[in-house]
């Protein structure tokens, strides 16, 4: 969930024809659990379909630095409160799901399985999950690293249950984008009388 909720705008880019997700901690208060983590993740055409895209535009017409608004970064990264409100408000709340154990994290587990029912292969899936795909000989000196077309196949490769996602609407999000850029406004002012509080 960190790595989702500290993406920036410019972390959404193409890469050889692919959108992906560029998973980095060059810029301020990103940060990794190791180097496997750094990785471009391709982005799946349903999140494509489902309007992705417009998201991020709408992020660049509001100026936006950080991609999500109204995400709060705290000491840990601003991954725990999209934690919080994903497992407290949304899964329990609104889906009614209420199994301790099903919490954001369980989308890792959900898509190792369907990966691994779905035949890709182990290293690729570590690729995508930004773990180690091993360090065998033949893994360091002569197997080349894939590309985000080769990672893109993989995932295409997925069968994932068929679900009804909705498309995004932009409207909807709007009064998120202007309560953020009137706190993060506030924020900037105090930021030049105080000075910038310490990220990570």
């Amino acid at each position: 969930v960190n790595e989702l909720a500290q993406l920036y705008v410019d972390d959404v880019q193409q890469l050889g024809g692919r959108w992906c997700l560029d998973i980095t901690r060059d810029r301020p208060g990103q940060r990794l659990k190791n180097r496997q983590s750094r990785r471009c993740i391709p982005l799946h055409p349903v999140l494509i379909q489902c309007g992705f895209l417009d998201f991020v535009q709408q992020a660049r017409l509001w100026r936006r630095t950080t991609l999500f608004p109204g995400v709060v970064w705290g000491e840990n990264g601003p991954g725990d409160t999209a934690g919080d409100w994903f497992n407290r408000t949304y899964l329990r709340k609104r889906c009614g799901i209420n199994t301790p154990t099903r919490t954001f994290h369980s989308f890792r587990h959900c898509f190792a399985t369907f990966g691994e029912r779905s035949k890709v292969l182990d290293t690729r899936l570590a690729l995508l999950l930004g773990h180690s795909a091993g360090q065998s000989v033949l893994r360091v000196h002569y197997v080349k690293l894939a590309t985000p077309a080769d990672l893109s196949d993989d995932l295409n490769a997925i069968a994932f249950p068929n679900i009804e996602h909705p498309k995004y609407v932009p409207e909807t999000y709007e009064k998120a984008f202007a309560k953020a850029d009137l706190e993060e406004s506030r924020q900037a002012r105090l930021n030049a009388v105080y000075g910038a509080p310490r990220r990570g």
